[in-house]
């Protein structure tokens, strides 16, 4: 599947993603006896608290029951249906139906809708788009069975679905509205705690095999339904890190003082390394003297340095927690005057006091070695940022299982998302600052990486300041090749298109068409498959209208 289009959303505190309707695989049902069986396994069993999520685009609105997600009864565990043009759930206790719940959020025929239901052992909770439709409070625990899911019909050849489905999921937890809303979009990993069954359907056109994407691999049988190239609600992103061979290899980032660091600070990375020896090696740093904040891992442990003088002075804090070779490992290290904190996987590792300040000097950032071709890193490395702020644990641990963009204090985001390749020259900064990357020798982007692919809110009761107006701004870089970011704002909430055009008129890109709330945002536009040109993108919303000029220049 290609990337159309990811948007980023710029708030005060926290970066929320939202992606654009791109081209991409779908499951089809004709509503007369196409359905999708996945045999019964204990893993993908709910009771106690549990979700159920899916996209679904129905051919019509009719007074009829069809079927989305469902056991056959009886007894029938949660099952999902739609009629009206409304959701409902229903599970049963025993014999007898034990609950049923009906929407009252209507949705439409022929329209990408995300249906979501929850239960945490209290209440029955269900939701259309992101947003609560309906809930009962309810104490009975609803039955399992050891029949098949289907999806597309009750489970007995009855209540057929017709339309398009996607992005399946069942979870053993059941969901916040904030954790539906801001994961509704994407294509998950399969490694989300409490994810058990997640179907994304982008399976070979035509397969008679659904893959399920868990450890669980409940993997669904095909029968009429077809998997067919369409407009799929979710977004799928590269997942990429950087593969160093810890000889010759790194990445160099020019000097650029938006990324001088001092009195507050925080570095952060994924590693992976190959060996763990009794030899310094650099993760990111800046050749001495004087040396600014770097991080580095010693035998098999992390280290963070800085130097306060042209002497060579040094602040040294060396972590307890060993690290292991060949394992994703998340590292980190913070400075807010007072305290160094090295944290491992989220966790403090290493508190030393010191209240020294850093010494910034003009010399390049490395990546993968000190910055004179000396202590290589090898290994994979993914997901290098530089902050001018001491994040806290929460924010670490929040942070650091997502792609980043744009944030508060965030000046460098090297997150290696370019096409797999062997002959990767640049690696792009995400964090709006353009201290793009220059890779050394030839290191290999690769799809081993240990995070996903979306960014997601750090606290859903933070917001952004509500712009004063519309507008639409000039894309950076510009000219560009192949991504550029443009930025717009909102002053309301509504729909909202922006599209591409050659200089003959005719639309090349539908980079997004969506409802969303009112605020600031950036796209980022990935036109790697467009000649080289003039372009024009032009956004619209029901009460504004702009256009502006930009140039891929290859």
């Amino acid at each position: 599947m290609r990337k159309i289009a990811t948007i980023i959303f710029l708030s005060l505190l926290t970066t929320m993603s939202l992606h654009a309707q791109e081209q991409g695989n779908v499951l089809k049902f004709d509503g007369i006896d196409d359905y999708v069986k996945v045999a019964h396994n204990s893993s993908i069993n709910i009771s106690t608290d549990w979700t159920l999520e899916v996209w679904i685009k129905p051919d019509t609105i009719t007074s009829s029951y069809q079927a989305i997600l469902s056991k056959n009864r009886a007894p029938r565990p949660s099952s999902l249906w739609i009629r009206n043009g409304f959701a409902e759930i229903w599970f049963s206790v025993g014999s007898v139906d034990g609950a049923k719940l009906q929407g009252r959020i209507p949705f439409h025929s022929k329209e990408w809708t995300h249906l979501a239901a929850t239960y945490n052992s209290s209440t029955l909770s269900l939701y259309v788009n992101g947003e609560l439709d309906s809930s009962i409070a309810l104490s009975i625990l609803p039955d399992t069975s050891q029949n098949a899911w289907t999806f597309g019909q009750r489970g007995d050849d009855l209540f057929w679905f017709a339309g398009e489905m996607d992005e399946v999921r069942i979870w053993d937890i059941a969901r916040s509205v904030d954790q539906i809303n801001y994961y509704k979009d994407f294509n998950l990993r399969n490694d989300v705690e409490g994810l058990k069954g997640l179907w994304h359907f982008n399976d070979a056109v035509g397969a008679a095999r659904v893959w399920e994407e868990t450890q669980n691999k409940n993997h669904g049988s095909v029968f009429g339904a077809e998997i067919i190239d369409s407009i799929s609600p979710v977004d799928v992103l590269p997942a990429n890190s950087l593969y160093l061979n810890g000889a010759s290899e790194s990445v160099s980032i020019p000097h650029n003082p938006s990324l001088d660091i001092s009195t507050q600070w925080t570095l952060e990375a994924w590693i992976k390394p190959d060996t763990l020896t009794p030899t310094y090696k650099a993760i990111i740093s800046k050749n001495r003297v004087p040396r600014p904040p770097s991080l580095w891992i010693i035998d098999d442990k992390v280290e963070v340095w800085f130097e306060t003088d042209s002497t060579g002075d040094a602040v040294q804090a060396v972590g307890t927690n060993v690290l292991k070779q060949n394992e994703w490992q998340h590292i980190a290290a913070t400075y807010d005057s007072n305290f160094i904190r090295i944290f491992v996987n989220g966790k403090v590792d290493v508190v030393v006091e010191s209240n020294l300040i850093p010494k910034l000097n003009t010399k390049d950032w490395s990546i993968g070695q000190r910055g004179d071709n000396l202590h290589w890193y090898g290994g994979y490395v993914d997901e290098v940022r530089i902050w001018n702020r001491a994040l806290d644990q929460k924010e670490i641990q929040q942070r650091m299982l997502y792609t980043q963009g744009a944030a508060n204090g965030l000046l460098g985001a090297w997150g290696f998302n370019q096409l797999v390749s062997d002959e990767v020259a640049v690696v792009n900064d995400n964090s709006g600052n353009e201290s793009d990357g220059t890779v050394d020798a030839q290191a290999l982007v690769d799809s081993d990486t240990p995070v996903d692919y979306f960014v997601t809110a750090i606290d859903p009761l933070i917001r952004s300041v509500t712009p004063q107006e519309f507008s639409l701004k000039q894309n950076y870089p510009n000219p560009f090749n192949p991504n550029t970011t443009i930025p717009f704002s909102l002053k309301k909430s509504g729909k909202v298109s922006l599209k591409i055009f050659d200089t003959l008129g005719r639309l090349v890109l539908d980079a997004f068409n969506k409802n969303i709330s009112a605020g600031s945002y950036n796209i980022n536009v990935d036109m790697r498959n467009l000649p080289s040109g003039t372009y024009f993108y032009q956004l619209k919303t029901a009460a504004f209208a702009q256009t502006k000029r930009m140039v891929l220049l290859r």
